[in-house]
């Protein structure tokens, strides 16, 4: 591989086994083709030749149509994943300073909201963000028995 990238073992098993794929087919059909050629009888040479190389060729278009549709597939596949991890990043600093402008919040309170499990917003009569608890859930300690 030119580039490596961390990924997740399952898209990075499909990518080796198209490669694969792949070459263990152009590698048959190449030596099938080269096989063929050389086992032809000598009298009917020319005929069986452009018969044996129009299937083959028309063959190894196929091939190569099945694996150009296979990797543009999975191209547009990994793209739209792209897209998705793009969408749900963490916020830029221009994000958050848009983010605290629109609703009228410190940074304090935008962390403390992005930190907090449960948060409980009070909005007043034109729908602004009036005050914002970040509640903490208490958690019992284990019962300990002796």
């Amino acid at each position: 591989m030119l580039i490596k990238t961390p990924r997740h073992w399952f898209p990075n098993s499909i990518d080796v086994a198209l490669t694969l794929a792949a070459w263990i087919g152009f590698l048959y059909l190449l030596a099938r083709g080269i096989r063929g050629l050389l086992i032809q009888p000598d009298e009917a040479l020319l005929s069986a030749i452009d018969l044996y190389m129009a299937n083959h060729v028309h063959l190894f278009f196929d091939v190569a149509l099945g694996i150009a549709v296979l990797v543009v597939m999975w191209s547009k596949y990994q793209q739209a994943r792209g897209l998705h991890r793009h969408r749900t990043a963490h916020s830029t600093i221009a994000d958050q300073q848009a983010l605290s402008s629109r609703f009228k919040v410190s940074f304090s309170v935008l962390g403390n909201l992005r930190a907090s499990q449960i948060s409980v917003l009070h909005n007043d009569d034109q729908g602004n963000l009036a005050n914002v608890e970040c509640v903490t859930p208490h958690r019992s300690p284990p019962n300990q028995q002796h």
